[in-house]
């Protein structure tokens, strides 16, 4: 499988689907696999999608970031030095926090770069997504940042 193609895996299983609009969990307008459709609404739009346009999106948007990672400096000196398992949960941060949300994690980036594992995983660890936003997620991706393995939840 590709980068991508486990990217889709595990952002399918962590995001999970859901065919209506929905606010998620800081309240934000969201739909199919945690796409988020606005910042703006007094009312949820009756918007559908089905999971071939869900998962097609969310193909097309892991694309995008992996574009994105090759083409910044920064990021592509840690993106290089993966495995496609390390470079999918790159990809699942990148779409679950935004890139500039994975430029924040300047010290597992650092260690990525090194290819110091360990550390990638404990800087992975030290964050307040990792704390309070999303703590077994970060645990999958930083044990998975360390091991270069898919974590077996995604099995």
């Amino acid at each position: 499988m590709s980068a991508i193609d486990l990217a889709v895996k595990i952002l399918k299983l962590e995001e999970g689907f859901r065919p209506k609009a929905y606010y998620d969990t800081k309240n934000i307008p969201t739909i199919g696999y945690g796409l988020v459709i606005g910042k703006q609404y007094d009312k949820l739009p009756t918007t559908e999608m089905t999971k071939e346009q869900a998962a097609a999106k969310l193909w097309g948007l892991c694309e995008v970031n992996e574009k994105t990672l090759i083409g910044n400096p920064d990021l592509f000196k840690a993106y290089s030095k993966c495995n496609d398992v390390r470079k999918a949960v790159l990809l699942s941060m990148s779409y679950q926090l935004g890139i500039y949300g994975v430029l924040k994690f300047k010290a597992m980036l650092a260690a990525i770069a090194r290819e110091d594992w360990n550390e990638a995983h404990d800087e992975c660890l030290d964050s307040t997504a990792a704390r309070l936003d999303a703590p077994a997620r970060f645990h999958r991706n930083a044990n998975m940042l360390r091991t270069g393995m898919l974590d077996k939840y995604y099995d």
